[in-house]
């Protein structure tokens, strides 16, 4: 969800209270959740919860620590001449009912497409840099 602002002023409205005038965007000092815009009177309120101990207890640096590792695995897959999966979707028809078709990229942009049974598919975890030969070898061995 995007930041609200006046309409009459072009100001950016508080999060919390809906005033504008000295509101600003209170940044995760990890960089993960959404940065709340907040007035003087609620940032004041809120100090506790903008807080770096609190966006810890929140998560916010064990979700940024894996995501920034997940990025790390998967440039380290396309340095290595890998074709690293990007997208996916359903494409089931009668004669092949539960198909995905997936989308593979290698490190020159260039994209392949092939398609898997739901049930491999769904063996690897969302957002885990995968590649088309970690399907393969899977795909050799039963799930």
């Amino acid at each position: 969800m995007g930041y609200s602002y006046n309409v009459r002023t072009g100001k950016l409205c508080c999060d919390s209270c809906g005033h504008t005038g000295g509101v600003r965007r209170f940044q995760c000092p990890f960089n993960w959740c959404p940065a709340p815009a907040l007035c003087p009177d609620c940032a004041k309120q809120k100090r506790e919860r903008l807080s770096k101990a609190a966006h810890r207890k929140a998560g916010c640096e064990e979700y940024s620590r894996r995501h920034r590792e997940s990025c790390q695995r998967h440039e380290a897959a396309l340095q290595a001449g890998h074709w690293v999966r990007t997208a996916a979707v359903t494409d089931s028809t009668p004669e092949q009912p539960d198909r995905v078709k997936v989308w593979f990229r290698n490190a020159n942009g260039e994209e392949r497409i092939e398609f898997f049974p739901a049930e491999l598919y769904q063996s690897f975890p969302i957002g885990d840099p995968v590649t088309l030969e970690d399907f393969q070898k899977r795909q050799a061995t039963p799930v």
